[in-house]
């Protein structure tokens, strides 16, 4: 029963999060997202939009895939929202301007050789990894033109049964009324199993394996993003993001899937069109 309980949750997540990442959402622009003018809210406002991103293809990858972004955002005038991008389905539970708190639901999608361009995995085995589902809850604060957050979550699909646990914290600069640049500094702590599960792996010289990597808990990743937001119209509106990540410490730097097959230096970029109704 429990099994089956865990892949309805893999199966319905999927469904909900198709054709998108984890990654845009959850990290290049550090969390969830408004957009990002000086606008007062005063009644419930419904948002919608699809972006185009470029992800690497896995976690340490130097090769990068497309990938659609669709955005829902329900925004309450007490300061409640429900939104989804990409992988990342959020809800704010809080009635509150300036804090913020409720549980994440995040999917992140399976690792497979067949889907890595790298010749260098064609002769070096990389671990198949299955779609993950994060269930966990997030807090924090915007004060003024400043935020931070703090998230955590905790694979339930049995996937890499790992925990992630995330900072972020961020400036805001609004440009006019209608548009604004944003900077958004975080860093991931991840717990032995995720690190384990995907930069483990044998080393090799040449093709001969002399040795194996084991990754041991601790901070994964340190990255910088920013991001832009354009408030066309009443309706339309643009938002645009980069971020730059560095796979840090000797678990996943040194892994032989980022070392050897891949780069330790992450890039994301992304461009979302959003309608407001």
């Amino acid at each position: 029963m429990k099994k089956d309980l865990k892949k309805v949750m893999v199966v319905i997540s999927a469904f909900m999060l198709s054709m998108a990442s984890s990654s845009f959402a959850a990290t290049t622009v550090g969390g969830d997202l408004d957009d990002g003018t000086t606008q007062t809210v005063t009644a419930p406002t419904y948002t919608v939009g699809l972006g185009l991103a470029a992800l690497p293809q896995y976690e340490g990858s130097k090769d990068y895939n497309g990938a659609l972004v669709p955005f829902f955002r329900a925004q309450m005038a007490t300061g409640q929202y429900l939104q989804l991008m990409g992988g990342t389905l959020t809800v704010n539970i809080v009635e509150d301007k300036t804090w913020q708190a409720g549980p994440l639901l995040r999917y992140r999608g399976e690792r497979k050789p067949s889907d890595i361009d790298n010749s260098y995995f064609k002769n070096h085995p990389i671990k198949v990894v299955d779609a993950a589902v994060e269930l966990g809850g997030f807090v924090g604060f915007q004060a003024n033109e400043w935020n931070a957050r703090f998230e955590m979550a905790q694979d339930v699909a049995d996937a890499h049964k790992g925990l992630l646990a995330t900072l972020s914290g961020g400036y805001t600069y609004a440009i006019t009324k209608d548009a604004s640049l944003g900077l958004n500094l975080s860093t991931t702590y991840a717990s032995s199993n995720y690190m384990e599960t995907y930069f483990s792996g044998p080393i090799f010289n040449g093709n001969t394996q002399i040795g194996y990597h084991t990754a041991e808990a601790g901070i994964k990743d340190v990255a910088a993003a920013v991001i832009g937001r354009y408030r066309i119209d009443p309706h339309w509106g643009l938002i645009g993001a980069v971020r730059l990540t560095e796979l840090v410490g000797d678990g996943a730097s040194n892994s032989p899937v980022v070392k050897d097959g891949g780069s330790s230096t992450q890039m994301t970029a992304g461009v979302l069109a959003t309608y407001k109704f």
